[in-house]
């Protein structure tokens, strides 16, 4: 029996990056996908011939977010239709504005509030399902914002600072309806969000844009989606059933230099 056989387990963030590589994961495991992105990547991935793990046991869904109403919608047709959700991951990635607290625009702030809602109307949506079902987990991946400071990112810092806030509230509140809400946060991760980020920062020097995050790393390199997932399934997994409002760092050794 494969660890995740037949469980039903959302994914937000589900075409790029680590929601991408913990959606291939879930399926090899033998679980059934309700993949969430924007409209455009969920057309891409319909689209694709490369995506072998979609198959019958995966539902698609495109979802601008930011509204209780579409996610109520959303979550609605999940259960409609594979019966229920066992498990949440919330992967979706935040581009960030790159910039001093001084220039910052307020369409930056409403950026960053409707990706802090998306999660909220998740767990508000998903936590009654999995109560009724007798427990289930949920697990948010971000970054180590989500614990430090960083200069020119002010907004991405507010919003994993909230994600984490967030995550340890969910969890006590859930705690006795054997419902486990955990968070993983990465220091820099091989991606097109990193790629993106290191031109913001540094248009033309992204490599030494990625040389200087490297040096403050001990292990001296980005982080790959592979690594990340395994951890979000192991946290998502019987395994980890005693686990719950945890903060799991995967950093190269970052957390230990502070």
């Amino acid at each position: 029996m494969k660890r995740f056989q037949d469980k039903v387990v959302l994914i937000t963030g589900a075409t790029d990056g680590v929601g991408y590589q913990v959606a291939k994961q879930f399926a090899q495991e033998g679980a059934k996908l309700a993949l969430i992105d924007n409209y455009k990547n969920i057309s891409e991935m319909r689209l694709s011939s490369k995506d072998h793990f979609i198959s019958d046991r995966s539902l698609l869904i495109s979802s601008e977010g930011g509204a209780d109403s579409e996610v109520a919608v959303y979550v609605d047709d999940v259960v409609k239709y594979f019966g229920t959700i066992d498990i949440l991951i919330s992967a979706s990635p935040s581009d960030c504005t790159v910039g001093p607290i001084v220039d910052a625009e307020e369409i930056e702030l409403d950026k960053m509030y409707s990706h802090l809602k998306d999660l909220f109307f998740l767990m508000k949506r998903v936590i009654p399902i999995m109560q009724m079902n007798g427990g289930g987990s949920i697990v948010t991946y971000g970054t180590v914002t989500a614990l430090m400071g960083l200069p020119m990112l002010s907004s991405h810092v507010m919003l994993h600072h909230a994600m984490v806030g967030l995550v340890k509230t969910a969890a006590l509140e859930t705690s006795l309806s054997n419902i486990r809400v955990n968070a993983v946060i990465s220091a820099p991760i091989e991606s097109n969000l990193m790629d993106r980020m290191e031109s913001k920062l540094s248009p033309g020097s992204e490599q030494q844009v990625r040389e200087d995050f490297c040096g403050f790393i001990p292990m001296k390199r980005y982080g790959t989606t592979d690594e990340v997932a395994n951890v979000i399934l192991f946290l998502a997994s019987e395994e980890a059933r005693y686990t719950t409002g945890s903060i799991y760092s995967l950093d190269g050794g970052l957390s230990a230099t502070r």
